[in-house]
């Protein structure tokens, strides 16, 4: 585990804003190895204006622990018509069958469409959105083989 202080960002509108507005604060940080009072912890951690910054490796070994996914080929999935007015269109073109779930987000992080797949290899998903506002998504195709993201537009 590596730690270290950086003066990169500037927390005093934080600091303004819990201290003399009396308002919650959801973070701090505490003095670590606090060499001359031993033992004590403060929660102004390193102090207004340094910022605590922790890196943490686990194995050194890329395959051991990874974040990334593995990816579905482009050709596996597509999507149309893109943009989108009523509905989109999702083809699957895997070569074995496979179980996993389709999801549609909205640019703020939330499901606005769900649907799990059972044995997909070579079927067609059709997504309504009339429902949906104008705007751009984001959909997700994720199965036992891999993961394909791609950038839906929904126009009205």
């Amino acid at each position: 585990m590596f730690l270290q202080a950086s003066e990169d960002y500037d927390y005093a509108a934080m600091t303004f804003y819990t201290d003399s507005l009396e308002r919650i604060r959801y973070s701090a940080a505490l003095n670590v190895n606090n060499i001359s009072e031993e033992g004590a912890l403060s929660m102004t951690g390193f102090g207004q204006d340094i910022v605590p910054v922790v890196r943490l490796s686990i194995g050194a070994d890329p395959n051991t622990v990874s974040t990334s996914e593995p990816q579905l080929p482009e050709t596996a999935v597509a999507a149309f018509p893109n943009p989108a007015d009523a509905f989109v269109n999702v083809d699957f073109n895997l070569e074995t069958p496979t179980n996993g779930t389709l999801l549609l987000f909205d640019t703020k992080g939330q499901i606005v469409y769900s649907r799990t797949l059972d044995n997909v290899s070579q079927d067609r998903i059709r997504v309504e959105t009339t429902e949906l506002p104008a705007g751009t998504y984001l959909l997700r195709v994720s199965t036992e083989q891999g993961v394909r993201n791609m950038k839906i537009s929904v126009q009205h």
